[in-house]
């Protein structure tokens, strides 16, 4: 989810009816807060309109008595960045899938949430939600040639609020997100997950995969729960357009 960056390099005066280019005057580096409204400005210019997002995602539970393997398929659509209509495609628990009755009503559960606004994470790098969270620069450590780092966090300590860090390249963009929510999900109590963002619908990068390790335990029984997700993109002239074309 970005965008060309429209760097000044030249400023640009009247010199007697003439433009005349002449170099532009070399400020402070932005940072912190500043530098997060940056990234989201240019977030929001990949995710401006209709965007259907298709994701398949492998979920392992790991417990010394416990073991499942779940594949679930789902999309999303995406107006100006914003969560706006869910459904839930397949789901296949332990290699029995689920029937068309459960995922119907496992998208009408889902759907509701997304139009209350519900179930998904205020994301730092979108605009409407980048003022919840506070900025600051750090080390980039084991980062490329012109990365660099922000950490973030907020005082909002709810089940859609997150902390991390987000690794941005030269241009500002985002690289990749590593972050853990304030409120696990039950019996979770700890770990965290990673976005990675990569080019998608051409010259756009957008948020392709997630990898996610959580940890947690009932009463003495310990183990981990594993998530990978891939996502794929696709552009829409309506709501109900990308609606009716990723639900079948």
């Amino acid at each position: 989810m970005t965008t060309r960056l429209i760097s000044a390099a030249f400023a640009f005066v009247l010199l007697a009816g003439t433009a005349v280019a002449v170099p532009a005057a070399a400020g402070p580096p932005v940072e912190g807060d500043a530098l997060a409204a940056r990234v989201a400005t240019l977030v929001g210019d990949d995710s401006k309109g209709i965007l259907g997002m298709t994701t398949d995602s492998t979920q392992k539970i790991s417990a010394p008595i416990l073991h499942k393997l779940t594949k679930v398929r789902r999309y999303v659509v995406f107006q100006d960045g914003i969560p706006v209509a869910a459904g839930i495609l397949s789901v296949v628990e332990d290699g029995k899938p689920y029937d068309a009755a459960t995922l119907a009503k496992l998208t009408a559960d889902t759907d509701t949430k997304i139009k209350h606004g519900e179930g998904f994470n205020h994301q730092p790098y979108v605009s409407k939600f980048v003022r919840e969270y506070h900025f600051a620069n750090a080390p980039c450590e084991g980062c490329a040639p012109g990365e660099r780092e922000l950490t973030f966090d907020t005082s909002l300590h709810d089940d859609v609020h997150i902390a991390g860090r987000m690794i941005l390249d030269a241009s500002d963009r985002p690289v990749r997100v590593t972050s853990h929510p304030y409120q696990y999900p039950s019996p979770a109590s700890s770990g965290e997950s990673t976005t990675t963002f990569a080019p998608a619908l051409g010259p756009h990068r957008l948020p392709v995969d997630v990898h996610g390790l959580y940890f947690g335990h009932k009463g003495f029984i310990r183990g981990s729960f594993t998530f990978d997700e891939h996502n794929s993109f696709q552009r829409y002239t309506t709501v109900a357009e990308a609606v009716a074309a990723l639900s079948h």
